[in-house]
C-alpha cells in the first residue's frame, strides 16, 4: 500500500486559519484533520474487511488453531528459500477472532512470497534465476488466485515483468510495503 499524499496548508504569516486558533501548531484546519481522520478510519475498516478475520463467529468461520493448522499444511507444501524456513504462525494467539476458510493458506502464501522476494534482493546476481522461477509460481497459489483483487494481481504481474527485464525496483517497493523483514 502506498502512503497517502501529505496535505500542506499555507496560511498568511504562518497563522492558523480563522476558527482554528487552538490548532496553530498543527497548521491545518479542523475540517482537513477531520477529513483525514475519516479517510484513515475508512482505510482501517477496509483492511479489516478484506483481512479475512473478524470478531464475529459464524458456521463457516474458523478459530485460531484451525487457521493455524491450515497455515501449517500450506507452509509445509511449499519450497522455501535456502536458510529461510516458514515463519511460525500466531493465529492461535488470537482467541477473540474468527477467520474465513483459506485465510491460513493465504497467509502462508504471502509469507512464502515475501521470503522469495527478500531472497532475491539479498543477491540478485546469483539468485535472480531461481527466485524468479519461484515467484512466477505465486500466480497459481491461493494467495493470488483467491485473495488478490484484480488491481493487486495486475500490480504483481507488472512487478514480475519488470523483474524479468532486470528491474528490481518494483520488487523492492513491494517488500518495503508488504513484508516484515528481520
Amino acid at each position: 500500500m502506498v502512503p497517502p499524499a501529505r496535505v500542506h496548508c499555507n496560511f498568511k504569516g504562518g497563522e492558523a486559519p480563522p476558527g482554528d486558533q487552538g490548532n496553530k501548531a498543527k497548521g491545518m484546519p479542523v475540517l482537513v484533520r477531520f477529513k483525514k481522520m475519516i479517510v484513515v478510519l475508512g482505510l482501517c475498516a477496509g483492511l479489516i474487511s478484506v483481512g479475512g478475520c473478524s470478531s464475529h463467529h459464524d458456521d463457516n468461520s474458523m478459530d485460531g488453531p484451525q487457521t493455524e493448522a491450515e497455515y501449517n499444511t500450506e507452509a509445509a507444501s511449499l519450497t522455501w528459500p535456502p536458510g529461510r524456513p516458514a515463519p511460525s504462525p500466531s493465529h492461535h494467539l488470537r482467541t477473540d477472532l474468527a477467520y474465513e476458510p483459506g485465510n491460513g493458506v493465504s497467509d502462508a502464501d504471502q509469507q512464502w512470497l515475501c521470503a522469495w522476494e527478500v531472497h532475491y534482493l539479498g543477491d540478485p546476481a546469483t539468485r535472480a534465476s531461481d527466485s524468479l522461477a519461484q515467484l512466477v509460481k505465486f500466480k497459481g497459489m491461493h494467495g493470488y488466485t483467491k485473495s488478490y483483487a484484480v488491481e493487486t494481481k495486475e500490480a504483481f504481474d507488472k512487478m514480475l515483468s519488470s523483474l524479468e527485464l532486470g528491474d528490481a525496483g518494483p520488487l523492492q517497493r513491494d517488500v518495503t510495503a508488504n513484508c516484515m523483514v528481520e
